[in-house]
Parts: structure tokens; C-alpha cells; sequence
């Protein structure tokens, strides 16, 4: 192990034998070189341990610790506890990061020294070997909105300053396979974060992994998250209100067309009600808000000459088209 290295990658694993060498090569073939790498077994019982103690005897940057099945939020945890680098760099065991993502993270955090965060774009492999590059909101102002809809960051390509946890920030148990959410959610309420436009990670979707196989606690617990938010500006969701935010943050547009009308009310609550507290900064929220409800109209198929009508008597109309402006333009104010 490097005496002090300036990244400590934690990689938490539970069963990953399939994917874990993919993502050990992805780090060791790093342009940027000062990194440990912290790989936590998670109780696997294939042979996930056996591999990454197989690394560990061919690069001692590695170090591999085994315990009980107690889940990734504990795993990361000890990750971090372990950590000896200035920067913190997390990686699923079936993710694999590209080659220069450290080098770009670590040189944007030591130039800007205002940003303790920093994630970026992943690239989806799907399991029919199909690709999607998805890109994360830039700005750090819309960072901070965003956690009242969704996660602002891939986890697999954040990278952070290790002394921003100094203040009791953990990945909490309670909240899993939603505990990334609910940290990154907290973090941007105090530290400035940012995406960048490069693609840093291959984010694999399959079958075997946490998400699938824990879809319905997934959902529950982000929720939890979605509504600590919404009490941040004062509102108390109903259930019906946070089924409906459920639908509005996964832009799942096919189920809200017929409920248009009440997407329309619930954003316009949301803005009232963040001008009243002054919660989010203003103008991003109010933009978050009209991209959300210009999507959902310009989704809406065949039906223009009901759905336009409806879009322009909204106040959330010129927000929309703020939004339309900005994004195409790349432009943030």
C-alpha cells in the first residue's frame, strides 16, 4: 500500500465474482497513479474475496478486507475508515471506470478549491451489449435542487474530499440500496458539487445486481428521501402528493398524462412553497420545476392541440421554456 496515497477508491462487493476483475483492471490501468484501491467483501460466499486477494498479491495498492453479510452501506463505511487518501473515489464492483477519470476528478478538485465534489457522465451497458451515455446536471445550483427529485450524482463516479465526512456524514444503513441517495442529498445541502460533461464510469445494468433484486425497498426508501426534502420547504406529502412526486421524479410521462392537471398544481405548490422558504436557490429550482413539466407536454403524442393549451395556461409554462432555452444553448445562469 502507498504510505499516502491521494485517492483511496472503495469498491463494496457481495457475490460479484463475475464483474469484479473488470473493475480492479479499470483502476489499475489509471493514468493517475497515487490511488489505493479498498475492496470490502460483503460475506460473499462465491468467489469475490479469492479474486480480489489474488490482486492484492500482484499490487499491494490494493487491500482487501472481509466481513459478515452486513450490507454496502457498512462496506463503504469501513472503506472510508480505512482510507488513507485526500480524496475518496467509489466504484461498484460492477462498474468499471475509464482510464483517465481519476486524472480529470482529481485535477478539477485541487484548481477549484470551492468544490468538495465531483461526479460525471456514465455509460450504460445494457445487458443486450447496447450502450447510452448519461449526462448529470453541471451546475453546482442545480446540484442542490435536484435531490428533491433524484440522486444528483452516479455514485460510481463521484470522487469527494475525505474531510467532508469529518462531520458525522455516513452512508446509512436504514436507507439501502437508497443510502448513496440519502448521503448525496445531505452533502449538497452544505458543499458545492459538480459534474463533469466526460464520461468516467461504465455503469452495468444486470440481472444480479442490488437494485433488481431489491427494487420495491429501492423505491420506499428514496421516497423517505424525497419527502425529508419536501419538509425541508415545508410541505407534508400526502400519500396520494408523494405517489404522484414518485411518478413526476422518474418522468415515468405515460402514467401522468392523464393527470396533467395535478402534475400542473403539484410543481406550482413546489415553487410557492420553495419562494416562501427560500430553501433552493431560486431560479435553478424554478428551472428544475419547468423541465420537468415541459417534458411531460412535449412527450404527450397525438394529442397536441389538448396538451399545449394546458402547457401555456400553467404558470410553470415559463419556467418550461426557460428551461427549453437554457439546456439547448448550453447556457446556466
Amino acid at each position: 500500500m502507498l504510505s499516502h496515497p491521494s485517492v483511496s477508491v472503495i469498491t463494496p462487493v457481495f457475490n460479484g465474482e463475475l464483474f469484479l476483475n473488470e473493475a480492479i483492471i479499470s483502476i489499475r490501468n489509471q493514468s493517475f497513479r497515487e490511488w489505493e484501491m479498498i475492496i470490502v467483501d460483503d460475506g460473499s460466499t462465491d468467489s469475490s474475496y479469492k479474486i480480489a486477494k489474488q490482486w492484492q498479491q500482484i499490487d499491494s495498492r490494493l487491500m482487501v478486507i472481509h466481513q459478515e453479510n452486513l450490507g454496502a452501506a457498512i462496506a463503504r463505511n469501513e472503506g472510508i475508515r480505512l482510507a488513507k487518501g485526500k480524496y475518496l473515489a467509489f466504484l461498484d464492483a460492477d462498474d468499471s471506470s475509464f482510464a483517465n477519470r481519476l486524472r480529470l476528478q482529481f485535477d478539477f478538485l485541487e484548481k477549484r478549491s470551492d468544490f468538495n465534489i465531483c461526479g460525471g457522465a456514465i455509460e450504460v451497458f445494457e445487458p443486450n451489449n447496447t450502450y447510452r451515455v448519461i449526462r448529470y446536471q453541471s451546475d453546482f445550483r442545480m446540484i442542490r435542487c435536484l435531490p428533491i427529485f433524484n440522486s444528483p450524482f452516479a455514485t460510481s463516479t463521484v470522487l469527494i474530499r475525505k474531510s467532508i465526512l469529518d462531520n458525522g456524514f455516513t452512508f446509512e444503513k436504514e436507507f439501502e440500496p437508497a443510502e448513496d441517495y440519502n448521503l448525496w442529498s445531505k452533502l449538497v445541502e452544505k458543499f458545492k458539487g459538480v459534474n463533469l460533461n466526460n464520461v468516467l464510469t461504465r455503469y452495468r445494468i444486470h440481472h444480479h445486481q442490488i437494485t433488481n433484486r431489491k427494487v420495491e425497498t429501492l423505491c420506499l426508501n428514496s421516497d423517505r428521501v424525497r419527502a425529508r426534502n419536501l419538509n425541508k420547504i415545508n410541505i407534508s406529502a400526502s400519500f396520494e402528493e408523494l405517489a404522484l412526486h414518485h411518478i413526476i421524479s422518474l418522468q415515468r410521462n405515460e402514467e401522468l398524462r392523464p393527470r396533467i392537471n395535478l402534475v400542473d398544481q403539484w410543481l406550482r405548490k413546489l415553487n410557492q412553497s420553495n419562494q416562501t422558504n427560500s430553501i433552493y436557490p431560486e431560479f435553478a429550482f424554478r428551472l428544475l420545476l419547468g423541465q420537468r413539466w415541459f417534458s411531460l407536454c412535449a412527450s404527450i403524442k397525438g394529442k397536441k392541440t389538448l396538451t399545449w393549451p394546458v402547457f401555456w395556461q400553467s404558470n410553470m409554462s415559463k419556467s418550461g421554456i426557460e428551461w427549453y432555452l437554457l439546456y439547448n444553448l448550453r447556457i446556466v445562469r
